[in-house]
């Protein structure tokens, strides 16, 4: 069993659980990295016709929303030290995968 900051964490039924919150947050992350890299000046207009540059800002609003609720969860379950570094590495990992795609996609067939 281990414990940190009187949350002691037991092999078994937990580990299940842990693994989907690692799910939700690297899910968040994702949704909210693609969501920001779709609304970027470079991929707009490939995105988006004119009619619906609206809809760009609300994607991009919803994109930071999501960065924030990701965070506000990992802070909740797991407390404000571990949380933040659980956040930030699951968002490297989210931003890296996303930027792959990105690259894949514009690369010359």
């Amino acid at each position: 069993m281990a414990c940190w900051q009187s949350r002691c964490i037991e092999p078994g039924p937990g580990t299940l659980r842990s693994s989907m919150f690692h799910l939700l947050i690297l899910t968040l992350l994702l949704t909210a990295f693609a969501c920001l890299a779709i609304t970027s000046e470079r991929h707009r207009p490939a995105a988006f016709r004119k009619k619906y540059r609206g809809l760009a800002l609300s994607i991009y609003l919803c994109a930071w929303l999501l960065l924030a609720l990701a965070l506000m969860i990992a802070v909740q379950t797991i407390g404000w030290a571990l949380g933040l570094v659980i956040w930030c590495g699951h968002g490297s990992i989210a931003a890296a995968a996303v930027y792959c795609v990105l690259v894949f996609i514009q690369r010359p067939a």
